[in-house]
This record gives structure tokens, C-alpha cells and sequence, in this order.
């Protein structure tokens, strides 16, 4: 039995099934709704799963690990005000490598 990662408080969710060459060249992830609405108290989530298993319930995410392939955690102090400004997130360029066809990239804005 694998263990799950639990999400509450969340305040936005993106998910993205696929990934531009300048995402891939620049190693920034763009997801400008929920990455825009960055704040002081909140924890920005980037993951990288090999399929989407979501499971939502009452304000709550769970995400089984065992489809977990890479993740992102960012504080607001981790991303410039540009960044947030242009709706993104520096994950850097290995983060895109292990991204394959039918994969997916969850973004969570939480608490």
C-alpha cells in the first residue's frame, strides 16, 4: 500500500498536460492563475505525475506518491515579483526532462 500526499486550505489548482519548448529551454513553468495569487502565508506545490490520480473530498486533494515522479515547493520568498507577475514558477530544466507523453503537472496553491 502506498501513502498519499495531502493538500488542504487550498485556495487554486492548474493542471497541465503539456509543456512549452521555452518552459523546457528555461526551466519556468507557467501556470498564471494560481501562481499569480501567491501570497505571504501560502505554499506553492509543483508536481509531476506519471497520470492524473486525484483524489478530492471537502477542500482536500490526495495525490498517491506512488505516481509521483518529481516535486516543487515554494515559499512566496522563493519566487520573484516578476514571476508571479508572468504567472510563473523557476523548477529548473531536469524538473521537464523526466516529463514524458500522458504525464501530467499539478500546481497547488495552498496553506
Amino acid at each position: 500500500m502506498s501513502s498519499k500526499l495531502t493538500f488542504s486550505g487550498i485556495k487554486s489548482r492548474t493542471i497541465k498536460t503539456e509543456i512549452s519548448v521555452t518552459e523546457k529551454k528555461y526551466g519556468r513553468l507557467h501556470a498564471g492563475t494560481t501562481i499569480s495569487k501567491m501570497a505571504q502565508e501560502l505554499i506553492l506545490d509543483v508536481l509531476l505525475l506519471s497520470k492524473e490520480h486525484t483524489l478530492i473530498a471537502d477542500k482536500q486533494i490526495e495525490i498517491d506518491e506512488a505516481y509521483l515522479k518529481d516535486r516543487k515547493t515554494f515559499r512566496r520568498e522563493d519566487i520573484s515579483d516578476v514571476d508571479i507577475s508572468k504567472g510563473r514558477a523557476a523548477v529548473g530544466t531536469d524538473f521537464f526532462k523526466l516529463f514524458k507523453d500522458g504525464d501530467v503537472i499539478e500546481v497547488i496553491l495552498h496553506e
